[in-house]
């Protein structure tokens, strides 16, 4: 039998791997480690926890853009735009 709902086992898998990612990002924040981490794209948009990252790339065919947990986007160039002038 196929399940053509995956609703339920997103609602029962999605908390579990957030909870788990939250742990890992304390674990390698209390290590030093990089402030930088990769996460499955479709996961974080699926189960909403965009809205709990300082910022988020996503890069597709159509470009890359930045994303931020208060909602504002920017293409990449309006990004390199703005790291560059705080680097002067």
């Amino acid at each position: 039998m196929i399940a053509t709902n995956c609703g339920n086992w997103n609602a029962i898998i999605h908390p579990k791997v957030e909870q788990a990612l939250a742990q890992e990002f304390v674990e390698l924040e209390t290590a030093g480690a990089s402030p930088v981490a990769f996460v499955e794209a479709a996961l974080v948009f699926e189960a909403g926890m965009h809205k709990k990252l300082d910022e988020w790339w996503w890069h597709g065919a159509a470009g890359t853009a930045i994303g931020t947990s208060n909602g504002a986007w920017m293409s990449e160039a309006e990004a390199r735009k703005r790291m560059a002038a705080q680097m002067r």
